[in-house]
């Protein structure tokens, strides 16, 4: 911590010093000044000195000349400071010309000056800068500890932090849902959680959250769905557990305002951890509670309303069960680490849990080996169109947030809470379905499941295989032997109800064409295409077919 070149440019003793070049880096920052009558020495300089000099042997050194502010550039020297009137009458054109290519401030010093009253002065206020400092640092720390001790939050951390540095801020989670702001109209579009979520976003796209900030992050010369800002993550380790963002033009934070945002990011990151500690404790409670309620562990329907209104549950309205799988789940076992699959359940559940609480919906999560259970409440109006919305959005959430895919069973809904064991199950049967299907990144609904639903998990292998070779196999076979489209045919004559006409135009081909293929598969099987009962069997052939993944 020091004081710019402009600052040390207001102290007295340099009251006749001129600026010669170098003038758009007077914002450099002089944490020392070092006094050199022979340049032979400046590898032992550091970040942010001043270099004073009588530049005694410059003008003898041509090689000197060219490299010397190049070098000192480069080390982030505050400035050089060159006495004329001993060894240099004029500062050397060269010199002047490479401080402004590298916007390095070139001060010309008088004759006059005493070196030593000079380096004490500018001692002085950065001594006095660093007093101002300790002492603003303390104040914040008073100021924040009280935060703490009086249990007030986030939103007092935000409130504080907003009037010490004078401008708004936003402190949010990992996934850029907004906690708490302060210093902004409750219509700003900067607490807007659509335009937050677009935000975020354009950041990840950009690549500009990354796990290797650990420092402040200046947002400038963004695209405009990104404010101009200050980005401070909240981090303990390497991992990230939200961020502080500062909404201000300035282009450069002064010193005392980088204390403050970096205190105020401790104290809400303990706060993160404080509240996660509960949010777990809470977690565990609500998992308990649907461990009872589907292994039917709860005794009365008494006990079951009060532990229901205790988790926030309103009883007159209705519930359905969604299941989540992780698609490629086997191959993420196989190729990594348990605490690897471990993160990845765990950012799966942060996840859906912040993104049904900011749709307001009431949701209990309980993970049943690697099945994500979702226990939703919902209203009494609410159908298979409001449904679907949720699971798409869950779904979407996921393949941006996450880069991975999953599917999710859906089972029915129910009035009772003490029904939702039987949509449980609909839903684990409707995604077993899935998996024998060989679908992925699909939404699964029990009440579509139509006759799959006479397949069920205990169904015996053995003779859905002798099912398949008795209806359907010799049709497939004769497909792939002769690249022929019985199979397609077959199935276009199921969906346009068994009419000539309708199949012929979905299928493009001539109405003699049709009944030939129809007659083939009669041929093939010894099942007439065109009669209801055959008919039923070939379509349950094709059934077991797809859940042996023989089509």
């Amino acid at each position: 911590m020091g004081i710019t070149v402009q600052a040390a440019l207001a102290i007295d003793v340099m009251n006749q010093t001129k600026i010669i070049a170098g003038k758009t880096g007077l914002d450099r920052e002089i944490k020392w000044v070092s006094v050199m009558e022979l340049l032979d020495e400046v590898s032992s300089l550091q970040e942010g000195e001043l270099l004073i000099t009588t530049a005694f042997d410059l003008t003898d050194s041509p090689n000197l000349l060219d490299e010397l502010i190049p070098y000192l550039a480069k080390r982030n020297l505050a400035g050089l400071a060159i006495q004329t009137g001993y060894y240099l009458d004029i500062i050397p054109p060269t010199i002047i010309q490479k401080c402004n290519e590298y916007n390095f401030p070139l001060l010309e010093l008088p004759k006059h000056i005493v070196f030593s009253e000079l380096t004490k002065a500018i001692a002085k206020q950065i001594i006095n800068s660093q007093m101002e400092m300790l002492e603003y640092a303390r104040l914040i720390h008073d100021r924040l500890t009280l935060v703490i001790l009086q249990n007030e939050g986030l939103p007092q951390v935000a409130k504080v932090l907003s009037e010490l540095i004078k401008a708004p801020v936003r402190i949010l989670d990992t996934y850029f849902n907004l906690l708490t702001y302060s210093g902004l109209d409750k219509s700003s579009c900067y607490v807007d959680s659509e335009k937050i979520q677009m935000e975020y976003q354009s950041l990840k796209k950009r690549k500009l959250l990354t796990y290797a900030i650990n420092s402040i992050l200046s947002l400038k010369n963004t695209p405009s769905d990104i404010p101009y800002q200050f980005l401070q993550p909240l981090m303990v380790g390497n991992d990230i557990y939200g961020y502080i963002s500062v909404l201000t033009d300035e282009k450069v934070l002064e010193d005392m305002k980088k204390i403050a945002i970096s205190s105020a990011a401790t104290i809400s990151t303990l706060e993160i951890l404080k509240e996660k500690a509960i949010w777990e404790a809470e977690e565990r409670v609500k998992g308990d509670f649907i461990d009872d309620l589907l292994e039917n562990n709860i005794k009365t329907e008494k006990i079951l309303h009060r532990r229901a209104n205790y988790l926030g549950f309103d009883l007159a309205k209705k519930f359905i069960i969604f299941s989540v799988s992780i698609d490629n789940l086997n191959d993420i076992i196989l190729n990594h680490s348990e605490e690897h699959l471990q993160e990845i359940k765990q950012n799966l559940f942060s996840l859906i849990r912040f993104f049904l609480q900011s749709y307001q919906k009431q949701a209990l999560l309980k993970y049943k080996s690697n099945k994500l259970i979702i226990l939703l409440q919902v209203n009494t109006a609410t159908g298979k169109a409001e449904i679907s919305k949720i699971a798409h959005s869950l779904q979407a959430i996921i393949r941006g947030e996450m880069q991975i895919t999953a599917s999710i069973g859906i089972g029915q809904i129910y009035n009772k809470l003490s029904d939702i064991p039987k949509s449980s199950q609909e839903a684990e049967h409707a995604l077993s379905i899935g998996y024998r299907l060989q679908k992925k990144d699909c939404i699964l609904y029990y009440e579509d499941l139509g006759a799959y639903n006479l397949f069920g998990n205990n169904v015996n292998e053995k003779e859905l295989y002798n099912y398949y070779l008795q209806t359907v196999s010799p049709i497939i076979d004769y497909d792939l032997n002769h690249k022929s489209e019985l199979v397609t045919t077959f199935e276009a004559f199921l969906e346009c109800n068994s009419r000539i006409k309708e199949t012929s135009q979905k299928l493009y081909v001539h109405r003699h064409t049709l009944k030939y293929r129809l007659n083939r598969i009669y041929e093939i099987t010894g099942f007439d295409p065109e009669n209801s009962q055959d008919q039923f069997k070939l379509q349950l052939g094709l059934i077991v077919a797809r859940l042996l993944s023989r089509v």
